[in-house]
């Protein structure tokens, strides 16, 4: 076997497929039989493999004619078989069953037909063997166009315009419907079946196909018999996936008739606008779900280096990241466990209020009174601003209002709306500060500026009075302006 063949299998699988090291070198040995066997030697032989992204087929050795010539005139190795030119490899390759006699057109466009073997390795379908035959010289004798000077691709359009006429079945089904005698040859099949089918890429007269040609399992026809005729049972029902496509498969024997009935019934999900929207809800869930994952990473990372800092300022530094950090988590946990994307800002601060007292509350005699209105609904985005607002504002609070305050100290956070526009208001009682003086030094003062006038498009009004404390009063419209 030339080193070419070897290349060309290796790569291509590596390329298009989840094949190990063990299968690829069992197609290759198979490669290299198909090389040396003399059967079919008038035929073109191929192996193709199950792209794993596409879902097509793709082409990895081809055994050109030993007598006579390639039906190709160019390289097909490495170009994709498609399910609508090619059902057979492609429904080999999902279920392990042969197809036999499957019309087929090729990357060339000539009617051919198929006979396709699955390649298995430890009860897995690893790759398939195709054997073609041209039926253009059948196909011209079967329209007596002998004396025509049509050519070929009219002969294919006939072709094609001939599957695609309507039988005369005057059923309205919508499952796919099958009538087997009992040597497994199609006898009846209903408009559905047809229709089905041709999504499939059979370009067969579906008339007289084997039982074994048409199955999207892997349950042939002597299984089929052998439950009927020796295990009694009288029908078999199972659920499978062709194509992506899920279905349930229900076979029943009819004995007095001497018939197999075979029903497809396509498991369609009815997506009404509401199902739809409860869906994008869950995957939304599971979204909000992981950002609090990561964000839950990032804190424990934080809080691992608070721990191995020397400098009690580093320490300090990373704390309070740690809480802007646990203030959007806040949000995001909520989100994840229910169904609507909106949230209410009460249970918000509630998380954001709650981590604050563990953090400052243990060694601060500090009173915190909270007066929310509790039916304020922010979208997710606004949520996750004003918890870190307000995070930063009370931290702020508990660190430096009551140095050296020897009084009752108390932070009072209060939110009401009106209309669309809300309004919070977080004061406490402690020293007070020079606005002026802290306006550019302090990041969380620079942080609450900077979102309530560009992230919350709203305003914000400070007042301070030395030994009287501090207010800060946050207006905003929950909506877009």
């Amino acid at each position: 076997m030339g080193f070419k063949y070897y290349e060309d299998i290796r790569n291509l699988c590596n390329k298009h497929s989840k094949l190990n090291e063990e299968d690829i070198q069992q197609l290759e040995v198979i490669a290299e039989e198909l090389l040396n066997d003399e059967m079919h030697a008038e035929k073109d032989i191929f192996i193709d493999v199950k792209d794993e992204l596409t879902n097509e087929a793709v082409v990895v050795f081809h055994r050109f004619p030993r007598t006579g010539e390639s039906l190709y005139k160019n390289m097909v190795v490495g170009k994709v078989a498609f399910r609508k030119d090619e059902p057979g490899p492609l429904r080999t390759l999902e279920t392990g069953q042969h197809s036999q006699g499957l019309f087929a057109q090729t990357q060339e466009g000539l009617i051919i037909k198929q006979n396709v073997s699955a390649i298995i390795s430890k009860q897995k379908v690893i790759g398939v063997i195709i054997i073609e035959e041209d039926l253009s010289e059948q196909i011209k004798d079967t329209f007596d166009l002998t004396n025509s000077e049509k050519n070929i691709v009219d002969v294919q359009e006939a072709f094609s315009e001939l599957n695609s006429i309507d039988d005369t079945i005057t059923d309205n089904l919508d499952d796919i419907i099958f009538m087997f005698d009992l040597d497994g040859k199609l006898k009846y099949h209903n408009k559905a079946a047809k229709s089905y089918y041709q999504t499939f890429g059979y370009k067969n007269q579906l008339d007289n196909l084997d039982y074994d040609n048409l199955t999207l399992d892997k349950l042939t026809f002597d299984q089929v018999m052998y439950d009927f005729t020796v295990m009694n049972r009288t029908k078999i029902e199972k659920n499978l996936t062709f194509n992506n496509r899920k279905f349930v498969s229900k076979t029943i024997y009819l004995e007095e008739k001497q018939m197999i009935l075979l029903i497809l019934i396509e498991n369609k999900i009815s997506l009404t606008e509401e199902s739809m929207h409860l869906l994008d809800n869950i995957e939304i869930q599971e979204i909000h779900h992981r950002v609090k994952n990561n964000l839950q990473a990032i804190i424990s990372i934080l809080r691992l280096q608070s721990r191995r800092v020397k400098s009690e300022e580093s320490r300090k530094v990373l704390m309070e990241s740690v809480n802007r950090v646990l203030a959007i988590s806040a949000t995001h946990e909520l989100l994840s466990k229910q169904k609507k994307s909106d949230v209410e800002v009460a249970l918000v601060l509630d998380r954001v209020l709650d981590n604050l007292k563990r953090v400052y509350m243990e060694d601060k005699q500090i009173k915190l009174r909270v007066n929310v209105d509790r039916d304020i609904i922010l979208d997710s985005n606004r949520a996750v601003i004003l918890s870190l607002i307000i995070n930063e504002i009370i931290q702020n609070s508990f660190e430096h209002a009551f140095i050296n305050k020897k009084k009752s100290s108390e932070i009072y956070v209060e939110a009401s709306q009106n209309g669309t526009w809300i309004e919070v208001v977080i004061k406490d009682n402690g020293v007070g500060f020079n606005i002026e003086e802290v306006d550019e030094s302090r990041l969380g003062l620079q942080i609450v500026k900077s979102f309530v006038s560009e992230r919350l498009n709203g305003n914000l009004e400070i007042t301070s009075v030395k030994n009287k404390g501090t207010t800060f009063q946050i207006k905003f419209n929950r909506v877009d302006n």
